[in-house]
């Protein structure tokens, strides 16, 4: 099983790489589109609402369950946004 911090580390290495690779193409229409893209997928898996209580592992398979790890990537993309 792949833990949060490696999913992150991947996240952050894609997205640095294709960051870089937008900037010195001087694509910002590229970027602009591909980035209004994640953010829109992005807000519908934030705005996940459904709340059950049912076993734990059913809730791994569950849209919800994808809720936290979608604010660290939300988080990720403000450090890369922010240079940091």
């Amino acid at each position: 099983m792949i833990s949060i911090n490696e999913l992150e580390a991947a996240f952050l290495n894609r997205a640095a790489y294709k960051l870089e690779q937008f900037v010195k193409m001087n694509i910002t229409t590229d970027f602009e589109l591909h980035l209004l893209k994640v953010s829109q997928g992005t807000l519908k898996l934030i705005n996940c609402t459904k709340e059950e209580t049912i076993s734990k592992e059913t809730k791994k398979n569950d849209w919800c369950f994808l809720k936290a790890l979608i604010q660290k990537i939300k988080t990720c993309w403000n450090k890369i946004l922010r240079g940091h």
